[in-house]
């Protein structure tokens, strides 16, 4: 028998593809953010000539599937809490000594990712435009 794939069912939710629309959003860089430079994840991965902006990914994905993106910003709220809960494990297990991997060291990236994630969480609630993401 040969091991065709892994699947990580942790992170695996039925639910509103919006949401994960808005994960994607937060996780994208690109010129001029501010808060979301503050977190150690794909770090200007996305921010080079050549890729879209968040618009141009929003405006993209409504048009190819037709779906109603009016919930949008209370998505990307969720999107920036989700992600601040999981950057507060990763920081707990390694303040504990428990963390495995390339984030084993990074315990103060860590913990201003989350403040990072819940600033931008807050900022979404008064903005809740993908926009607004760049603050």
């Amino acid at each position: 028998m040969t091991l065709r794939a892994v699947v990580d069912w942790e992170m695996s939710t039925l639910g509103d593809p919006v949401a994960d629309l808005a994960v994607s959003l937060v996780y994208w860089t690109q010129a001029g953010d501010v808060l979301r430079r503050r977190l150690p994840v794909a770090q200007d991965v996305t921010s080079g000539p050549g890729f879209w902006t968040r618009s141009q990914i929003t405006d993209r994905y409504a048009s190819a599937t037709g779906r109603d993106l009016d919930h949008l910003g209370l998505c990307l709220v969720f999107a920036c809490y989700k992600l601040a809960v999981i950057m507060e494990s990763l920081n707990f297990r390694q303040r504990s000594g428990q963390q495995l991997g390339r984030t084993a060291d990074q315990a103060e990236d860590m913990g201003a990712a989350v403040e990072a994630l819940a600033a931008l969480g807050l900022h979404l609630m008064d903005d809740p435009t993908v926009e607004a993401l760049s603050a």
